[in-house]
């Protein structure tokens, strides 16, 4: 298939190209139940579509054929397909002069078709069923949602927020709950129309705030990794990061990009290695984008003999989120191994990853004296110095602080009180 996309493109747009022109290609691939299940990427657009209908029907701002058709799913579910298969950039012409952000909360690939069904009209906030009732209220009080998809088994998170029951919907034949909250969106940012998601942070590295990441902060990446990873529609790329976190963003949308399959696996199997090497192994991945800690918690001499071998299918290895530790990934990889490793750094403040350098085990084993690895180059619109606490450039050899900046649209930040 030709790849169409553009730096300008929406995350959303990728998704809907792509499943006009490959309809009955594997779009996800998960667990559950005991077996193995498939989504096509034409069963992936009709239940997000049905997000959309949903919310557009409660929200008389998204852009709608007519009154009596916002009355009528069933019509109204026709002409949105129409409408976002052709490949409008319907997020931009449809929103409003307001950020407006839709909680999520739900798994698998009922929470993609959340996200995907969200997409043209707001920025998203996935909550994990992981999250106690306490902190999902705090997390609501923080983002200030106007309304939130909810799983009816995972409904009880929300019990402490003040909120009323607008519809329900099914889901792959999952029952979901559309309520609303007690906020008017009150965040202006510049451009708010091109808002794609949410990421509260926890404040490892300051003060907790709530980032709000648009489109073209976001798109560079995708484009960036769709050419360096060099993916296609036979790639199958695993989601091992958590939808709370930014970089399974780059998962969902390298695939949707080209016509890619998404390997998802419920959180039990992330915590269990065994499972979670054999599922690797059988399901044949060729793109995993993890932490070391989880790559070194399969066990390096397994991961040798078997992930990072010859002959293996995995072709791309993206290591990021924590520093790249040399010593232990050597151990990892086996004689002959194919697979690019890669080490990818970047902050959620400047939406997800800033650099990427390739690890090319021949070229480094020599340097033992080198414990950590080097962040590489900075990825398309980027810029990246080390300064000193005066802000002026340090030297060569001199050690100084990493600055991240951006020259597309900047992510905005909201601390907390």
């Amino acid at each position: 298939m030709e790849k169409r996309q553009k730096r300008s493109d929406n995350l959303d747009g990728l998704f809907w190209r792509t499943a006009s022109a490959l309809p009955n290609h594997t779009a996800i691939l998960y667990f559950r139940d005991g077996e193995w299940k498939v989504v096509t990427y034409e069963a992936l657009k009709i239940e997000a579509v049905q997000v959309r209908v949903a919310l557009s029907c409660h929200d008389p701002r998204i852009r709608q054929t007519s009154k009596d058709e916002a009355q009528n799913k069933s019509l109204a579910m026709e002409s949105l397909t129409t409408t976002l298969v052709a490949g409008d950039n319907v997020q931009a012409e449809s929103r409003c002069f307001e950020v407006q952000v839709v909680g999520i909360l739900s798994s698998g690939p009922e929470a993609v078709a959340c996200i995907l069904g969200v997409l043209p009209s707001y920025g998203y906030w996935y909550i994990s069923p992981q999250y106690t009732k306490r902190e999902v209220s705090e997390l609501v009080e923080r983002i200030q949602p106007e309304c939130i998809l909810v799983e009816e088994s995972f409904l009880c998170s929300t019990e402490d927020i003040d909120s009323v029951i607008l519809d329900t919907l099914c889901i792959f034949g999952t029952n979901f709950k559309v309520i609303s909250t007690k906020y008017v969106k009150r965040l202006s940012i510049r451009r708010p129309e091109t808002l794609a998601y949410v990421v509260p942070t926890s404040g490892s590295t300051g003060i907790p705030k709530c980032v709000y990441v648009p489109h073209a902060s976001i798109m560079p990446n995708i484009c960036d990794f769709v050419h360096l990873f060099k993916v296609t529609p036979e790639d199958r790329i695993f989601c091992a990061a958590p939808l709370t976190f930014d970089p399974s963003v780059i998962d969902l949308f390298l695939a949707f990009c080209v016509g890619a399959s998404l390997v998802m696996v419920p959180s039990s199997v992330l915590r269990t290695p065994r499972l979670l090497l054999q599922v690797l192994l059988e399901k044949k991945v060729t793109v995993l984008q993890a932490t070391p800690t989880l790559l070194l918690s399969l066990g390096p001499q397994r991961v040798k003999e078997s992930l990072l071998a010859h002959g293996s299918w995995l072709k791309v290895l993206a290591l990021g989120g924590e520093v790249f530790p040399k010593v232990p990934v050597s151990h990892c990889i086996g004689r002959g191994c194919a697979a690019k490793i890669f080490n990818v750094y970047g902050l959620t403040e400047v939406s997800c990853w800033a650099s990427v350098w390739e690890y090319v085990p021949e070229e480094t084993s020599a340097s033992h004296e080198v414990e950590w690895m080097p962040i590489g180059k900075a990825l398309s619109y980027t810029e990246i110095r080390v300064l000193r606490k005066t802000g002026e450039e340090v030297e060569d050899g001199e050690e100084g602080e990493i600055h991240v900046g951006v020259s597309v649209l900047l992510c905005q930040t909201r601390q907390t009180d």
